[in-house]
């Protein structure tokens, strides 16, 4: 089951080496905007954790998260029916 893309991640190493400081001030004033409406609509500030394919925990941590939106899926199901 694939996990879904629902965001967008730039690590700050990459944007330092391939953006000028011109687009790293143009995300970072995005990435701001967002978070502020995010706080005018009433949601809580985004924290997230991002594992990297290349760290050992990384197919731990996707095979788990896999299997709990299969459950979560699946009682979904079971409460329409």
């Amino acid at each position: 089951m694939p996990i879904e893309p629902r965001y967008i991640v730039i690590k700050r190493r990459d944007a330092h080496a391939y953006l000028t400081l011109e687009e790293q001030n143009l995300i970072h004033a995005l990435a701001m905007k967002v978070e502020r409406m995010r706080t005018l609509s009433g949601r809580s500030r985004m924290n997230a954790l991002v594992i990297e394919e290349d760290w050992p925990e990384y197919h731990q941590a996707r095979d788990m998260l896999t299997q709990r939106i299969a459950l979560s899926q699946h009682e979904q199901q079971g409460n329409r029916e």
